[in-house]
């Protein structure tokens, strides 16, 4: 399989011959132009989530292994089997990726997340830039949901912990009201 078409269905390399040794040898040579990264890849219709794992797989040797980890975990949750995925990587725009951020948004998914998943895909689609594959990154175009900073909790002082165990004393909950005082206590 090479790629997609238009219908998502996979293209298939097929190799004609007079003869069953003729068809292996074009199959050998097909081989090492893949091994040897001389075949040329149809840019024109090759989708973001092949882009994508290509991509990874040939950043692999340069990355860490929790790096790696989470560049495959994006891959895997948010790109491959999504619409987004899907998308020929010469057709992909920031309305895409504002579509399938919303769709994350909706499905519960954090905007720290979302962050996270458009550098991933930014560093893959800069590579794309750098082979001209593509003229410019929708990443660096698309608007992302902000980041709500998380307020700052409020403990009681020890006067009014004090106080609170004085004012609860005797009753049927008391247990259930000092357990969680003793475990914040420094």
């Amino acid at each position: 399989m090479i790629s997609h078409n238009e219908e998502g269905k996979p293209i298939r390399k097929q190799f004609y011959g007079k003869t069953q040794k003729e068809v292996k040898d074009k199959l050998e040579d097909y081989k090492k132009e893949l091994l040897l990264n001389t075949y040329n890849v149809d840019y024109d219709n090759i989708t973001l989530a092949e882009y994508y794992y290509t991509w990874l797989m040939d950043e692999k040797p340069s990355y860490k292994a929790t790096s790696f980890k989470d560049y495959e975990i994006i891959y895997r949750l948010y790109i491959k089997d999504r619409p987004i995925g899907k998308v020929r990587l010469k057709k992909l725009s920031q309305t895409d990726l504002k579509r399938q951020y919303r769709d994350l948004m909706n499905e519960g998914i954090t905007p720290q997340t979302i962050h996270r998943i458009n550098t991933k895909l930014k560093a893959c689609l800069n590579t794309a830039i750098r082979e001209e594959v593509i003229i410019k990154n929708p990443c660096s175009l698309v608007e992302l949901p902000k980041i709500t900073k998380t307020k700052k909790r409020e403990v009681l002082t020890a006067e009014e912990q004090a106080s609170f165990i004085e004012a609860i004393q005797g009753h049927k909950l008391e247990l259930l009201y000092i357990v969680p005082l003793l475990l914040v206590c420094d």
